[in-house]
């Protein structure tokens, strides 16, 4: 029989979120004739208690378990040999402070499955917490900006048992007028405009967003098409953009001075033209005010993205003239940031139960099934078999032998 591992989230000290929930638990035992069992934590979103409740054991030593489920990247030293793994990592895009993860994952010979790895033929993700990161992002961007100008004040996500009280809350908040770019067109831009819209925030087009003025908050939904032009003929195609996006550059500026605050909830990787310099941020036309980057990029599409931020100090400014990270709320002049890299942990109970469907739908068929059509998916995702590079991760292997 398989023995399954749900592991105790201990990177992040206030991640509350699981893998799956106690009644997914128990329809996966009961379904696939699997035991799992439940590392005891105190910080759960769910209690050790309500997963025995549904028959689960709960132990503080699941070393025995063939198969182990986290959320986030685990720490190097508690990594068993031989074992496999299924977390996001955090190592494709060579992120140096998880440098000594992979280097140990290999080491002790382990099978890494990374869960942002995990997409269909078409290339679409398959396990994510998408929707919910559009959805707090978003939140904590109007957050942001009413502590910013002070004339109205909303709690914190965390503070709300669920989504649905939060829903019921919201409905009470009057915002003032305000613009709202929002970036992307994918799972995260989708939770970005369902939050936005259930403050009731008005939906505008391209043209409207530079050109009218509203005496009500309104949003705008951007995508790649709207901000990014061919060097040469200034022209724009999607599949030549996403296949060579170093031919285009950015024409971002055009929307300087007719957005307050920006969301970003769209991809980056380093091949790609960011939207604006640092230096651009210093012009008098530059008036947004504040930035979510729920992508989280260092340094990435968002310059000023800095650092990330976390959900005890959610904000800071950026201080263009001086080129500096000051005190959140500092001035006026300041830019403010969100940049928490891990939005969902702020409403766990949906996130988890969400994301342990995903899984049971897209990976537990699979791992348990070698017959299953998409166990290739499983196989794409695989960044380590035995502690070797895969050949799709083998670009890996410099990064990690670096300082060895």
């Amino acid at each position: 029989m398989v023995k399954i591992g749900i592991l105790r989230e201990e990177k992040v000290k206030t991640d509350m979120r699981v893998p799956f929930s106690p009644d997914q638990c128990k329809f996966l035992q009961e379904k696939f004739n699997i035991k799992i069992y439940c590392q005891s934590s105190k910080r759960r979103c769910f209690s050790d208690n309500e997963y025995r409740k549904k028959n689960i054991e709960v132990l503080k030593d699941i070393s025995n378990c063939d198969i182990f489920f986290g959320v986030k990247e685990i720490d190097e030293n508690k990594i068993i040999s031989g074992k496999k793994y299924f977390f996001f990592s955090h190592t494709i895009k060579e992120q140096e402070y998880n440098r000594d993860m992979i280097k140990e994952i290999i080491k002790q010979k382990v099978t890494l499955i990374d869960y942002e790895c995990i997409k269909n033929k078409k290339g679409k993700r398959l396990v994510a917490f998408g929707k919910l990161a559009g959805i707090v992002g978003a939140y904590n961007a109007l957050l942001g900006y009413g502590n910013k100008l002070k004339n109205y004040k909303l709690k914190r996500c965390f503070e709300f048992k669920n989504y649905n009280e939060l829903k019921k809350n919201i409905k009470q908040i009057k915002l003032p007028k305000m613009k709202i770019a929002v970036l992307g067109n994918g799972k995260v831009a989708k939770g970005c405009v369902k939050i936005l819209k259930e403050f009731n925030i008005g939906e505008i087009n391209r043209s409207q967003l530079v050109n009218e003025q509203f005496q009500h908050p309104v949003f705008c939904q951007l995508t790649a098409k709207d901000y990014y032009i061919k060097n040469d003929d200034n022209s724009f195609s999607k599949k030549l953009f996403y296949n060579n996006p170093t031919d285009y550059k950015s024409n971002f500026e055009q929307y300087f001075d007719s957005i307050d605050i920006l969301i970003n909830a769209t991809y980056w990787n380093e091949k790609i033209p960011r939207i604006f310099t640092l230096n651009e941020m210093k012009s008098k036309k530059f008036k947004i005010k504040v930035i979510a980057d729920i992508s989280c990029d260092i340094e990435g599409l968002i310059p000023c993205t800095l650092k990330s931020t976390t959900i005890e100090s959610p904000f800071y400014d950026y201080n263009a003239s001086k080129n500096e990270i000051q005190k959140e709320f500092e001035s006026d002049k300041n830019v403010t940031i969100m940049a928490i890299d891990n939005l969902p942990s702020e409403l766990p109970v949906d996130a988890s139960i969400d994301f342990g469907k995903q899984l049971i739908k897209n990976v537990i068929n699979p791992l348990l099934n070698k017959d299953d059509e998409n166990r290739e998916n499983l196989n794409n995702a695989t960044i380590t078999k035995n502690g070797k590079l895969t050949p799709k991760y083998l670009y890996l292997k410099n990064f990690i032998n670096e300082n060895k």
